[in-house]
């Protein structure tokens, strides 16, 4: 008798003591007579990010310095210390009775660090290379977030005075400027 077998992995990713990222391989389902049910893959998934978002998380964040390069964090160490910053930011910035945004880590915006699309802050990590540039670029996104008339006023703006006099862009680097140490010293704090 003859089954046929396929295997599905699943990759994962984690930061050994010793700092330095390690990639594994997990063999989740064998043969077809033998297929893991969905409630054994919702199982293993919730485990899995359990596992990821745990403790190991915090530890590899807790030794975070601004000169850090991006790369040698994972996608969720990113995001869940992009939205502990937002966190961050939006006490620090006020909200202007605006819901907190969602946050989104995307690379491949061409010559992007970031962009706000009216809902969400979209971080760029290969474009931002080190965590000093990502916590600015949380801080400049957020700050579109919360200027008011943006979303009627700014491709106008932009147009007559081009991308760096546009005055939403120039409060929006003048809030890195002003708030990154705050605001990175806070981030500290709360690990």
């Amino acid at each position: 008798m003859l089954t046929l077998g396929v295997v599905i992995t699943e990759q994962v990713t984690s930061r050994a003591e010793s700092g330095q990222l390690t990639t594994e391989h997990r063999n989740l389902s064998t043969t077809q007579s033998s297929q893991p049910s969905s409630k054994q893959l919702v199982s293993h998934y919730q485990d899995t990010m359990t596992k990821s978002s745990g403790t190991s998380l915090t530890n590899s964040l807790t030794n975070m310095k601004l000169k850090d390069r991006l790369d040698t964090y994972t996608t969720p160490e990113l995001r869940r210390m992009g939205l502990q910053l937002i966190t961050i930011v939006r006490k620090t910035l006020g909200h202007g009775n605006k819901p907190s945004p969602k946050l989104k880590i995307r690379n491949g915006l061409v010559n992007l660090y970031g962009q706000y699309d009216f809902e969400s802050l979209v971080i760029n990590p290969s474009t931002c290379e080190t965590v000093d540039k990502f916590v600015k670029t949380i801080i400049h996104e957020y700050t579109h977030h919360i200027q008011r008339g943006i979303k009627r006023n700014y491709a106008s703006s932009q147009t007559r005075h081009g991308y760096w006099d546009c005055p939403f862009e120039i409060e929006a680097r003048g809030n890195e400027t002003k708030y990154k140490s705050v605001i990175w010293k806070q981030f500290k704090q709360t690990l």
